[in-house]
C-alpha cells in the first residue's frame, strides 16, 4: 500500500501525459500552425492551450518544503491506518 501512497503523490507532482492531453494538443496545433505561417506570425504553444479558470498566480511546481510536507502527510496518514489496524484506505 506504501508503494501506491508514493505514485499518487508523484502523480499529483509531474502529471503524465495521459493527464495532460491538453498539452499534446495543442503542441501538436502548434507546430502544425508554425509551419503554415510566416516567421514572423508564429506563435507559442501556450496560444493553443485550453484555458481553464485556474488562477495564474499559483505555483506550476511545488517547491521541495511542499513537497516534503506533503510526503510527512502521507506518511502520518499510513501510520495512522496502520497503528489503527485497518487494512487499507
Amino acid at each position: 500500500m506504501t508503494e501506491l501512497l508514493w505514485w499518487e503523490a508523484y502523480y499529483q507532482l509531474e502529471p503524465s501525459l495521459d493527464q495532460r492531453i491538453d498539452w499534446l494538443i495543442a503542441s501538436v496545433r502548434e507546430m502544425i500552425h508554425n509551419v503554415a505561417v510566416d516567421k514572423k506570425n508564429r506563435r507559442p504553444v501556450k496560444d493553443f492551450m485550453l484555458k481553464f479558470d485556474v488562477p495564474d498566480d499559483r505555483p506550476q511546481k511545488p517547491d521541495w518544503q511542499r513537497q516534503r510536507d506533503m510526503m510527512l502527510m502521507i506518511v502520518e496518514a499510513q501510520n495512522y491506518f496502520v497503528n489503527s489496524g485497518q487494512r487499507e484506505l
